[in-house]
């Protein structure tokens, strides 16, 4: 039941997220991992669009198998059984209490991790989170003041406008966030307008078709 439902999850984001999802877990053995290959497409979907696909499918996972955790490592996916099992253990004595010196975090690492991880999700790349040189560009975005939201905004703009086009080549640190961060991140104006225009054309295609009758 946990795999019907999960299968019926996916396919609300598409047929193809679906059809992706069948193809590996048809492949799955108790204690052996799901191999994938990203260089062959799949139903001509491009290699992008098809790391996008698994990673979701990996992010919702969980809400359908209690029992199961699925971990990605390069091109496998290995899905194992969580041990529930409650170990009691004995009561230790309270150790006394040391007072340590307090520590200063000098860097967020979580939100850039945060950050490259998005960026990895939105555009199927494998950046690493603890790249020096990744850092470095959020690093000086930062320190002009923008937040991980305002990050995200600008990878969701650009991936929008440039996966599967020969711009595609620049959805990488460097470039977008570099100087011309503020103004990717101001064209969230244009995506916004796109998605009215969507909704006009749906109201009118219902209008058309006596849906609010």
């Amino acid at each position: 039941m946990d795999a019907i439902l999960f299968i019926q999850d996916l396919s609300k984001k598409g047929k193809i997220y679906k059809d992706v999802w069948l193809h590996l877990l048809l492949k799955y053995e108790e204690n052996k991992p799901i191999s994938f290959n990203v260089n062959v497409k799949f139903n001509g979907v491009s290699s992008s669009t098809y790391y996008r696909i698994v990673d979701y499918g990996i992010s919702i996972f969980p809400n359908f198998f209690k029992n199961c955790k699925i971990e990605k490592f390069r091109g496998e996916l290995v899905i194992s059984k969580i041990d529930n099992t409650v170990v009691q253990m004995p009561i230790q004595p309270k150790p006394k209490r040391v007072v340590k010196p307090k520590i200063e975090v000098e860097k967020p690492y979580g939100a850039y991790e945060e950050i490259i991880n998005y960026l990895n999700l939105c555009t199927g790349q494998k950046y690493r989170t603890d790249s020096k040189v990744t850092i470095s560009f959020i690093e000086l975005r930062m320190k002009d003041g923008y937040n991980v939201d305002d990050f995200k905004q600008v990878i969701l703009n650009k991936s929008k406008a440039w996966l599967n086009t020969n711009m595609q080549t620049y959805l990488k640190p460097q470039t977008l966030f570099g100087n011309k961060f503020e103004g990717y991140l101001n064209e969230i104006s244009f995506v916004e307008k796109n998605i009215q225009e969507q909704n006009y054309d749906t109201v009118s295609q219902a209008t058309e078709l006596g849906w609010n009758n």
